[in-house]
């Protein structure tokens, strides 16, 4: 009897932390890639006092199957945040790669490519009361297996904070979106007809986020958040992202979280389905720096 064996490397360094990602719509035969449709939302807005502060993450991790899968896959990513009064910059990005090898009749074959994704998103917010900020973002996205060469994305708009205390914050926003998608490939066809689609299309969309992030004590804590995009030309076109986050603090700077995403594109890209699930646990070191406003 053949026995299986499974191995999962995780590399980890200072300032770095371990990521596994299991996409949520694998396919029976081939190994579950990493996340494909990140799309950042939204930042909490800091706490009541306007500290200036600092703040920056690195990710790296890795995964490794033999046995009766085959498959290989490495995710990074650094988070980076920079708060002076009432400015604030947010600049993150995440690259994942990943191949796998096909099981055929019990025979494997060549390895192949099952991931390869870069998501970079910057936001500023310039926060008019201790509750009120404008704020405006940019979004860029490369994802071929979600058939798209490049997405980018820009919003801008308001976001108000109803309750906001030093446990827990309940905030919401509104604003517009403007998205550029290349297709890949291109020329794209259309799966009933095989006739060729145009390879770039815009969308103007209509922006709503609701968000709440709870210090449940000294240690664990929830944040959840839920964006619609809502096409202002075609009313059908409607896009929903909603990401939770259990956290656990295992020392200072260093935690465990467990992320799960749900993305829906009510008109996805040609010959992809509408609804994408990731869930995530990682290990993140975070490096901070705050100095209190005299």
């Amino acid at each position: 009897m053949m026995r299986s064996t499974r191995l999962s490397l995780v590399v980890a360094m200072v300032c770095v932390s371990g990521t596994v990602a299991m996409a949520g719509q694998a396919s029976a035969q081939v190994p579950a890639a990493p996340a494909q449709n990140t799309e950042s939302v939204a930042n909490p807005p800091p706490p009541d006092e306007p500290d200036d502060e600092t703040v920056w993450s690195l990710s790296l991790g890795g995964t490794a199957n033999t046995g009766n899968t085959r498959s290989l896959a490495i995710s990074t990513g650094t988070n980076f945040r920079l708060r002076r009064g009432a400015h604030q910059l947010t600049i993150d990005g995440q690259w994942t790669y990943g191949r796998a090898s096909i099981r055929t009749a019990g025979v494997f074959g060549p390895w192949q490519q099952n991931a390869d994704n870069l998501n970079g998103r910057g936001r500023y917010d310039y926060f008019l009361t201790e509750r009120d900020a404008v704020f405006g973002v940019a979004v860029a996205r490369r994802d071929h297996f979600a058939g798209l060469d490049s997405r980018l994305q820009f919003q801008a708009g308001y976001a108000r904070s109803f309750v906001q205390e030093e446990n827990h914050r309940l905030w919401a926003e509104v604003g517009y979106d403007v998205t550029l998608d290349n297709f890949y490939p291109n020329p794209l066809l259309d799966p009933m007809t095989m006739q060729p689609l145009p390879g770039s299309d815009v969308f103007h969309s209509a922006r709503i986020f609701a968000g709440y992030d709870n210090h449940v004590s000294e240690r664990w804590s929830v944040l959840t958040g839920l964006e619609g995009l809502i096409d202002v030309q075609t009313i059908d076109n409607i896009r929903i992202n909603w990401i939770s986050e259990l956290g656990l603090t295992i020392v200072d700077g260093l935690a465990a979280k467990l992320q799960y995403t749900m993305r829906f594109d009510n008109v996805p890209v040609s010959g992809t389905g509408k609804l994408d699930t990731t869930t995530i646990l990682n290990l993140t070191y975070t490096l901070q720096t705050a100095a209190e406003a005299e």
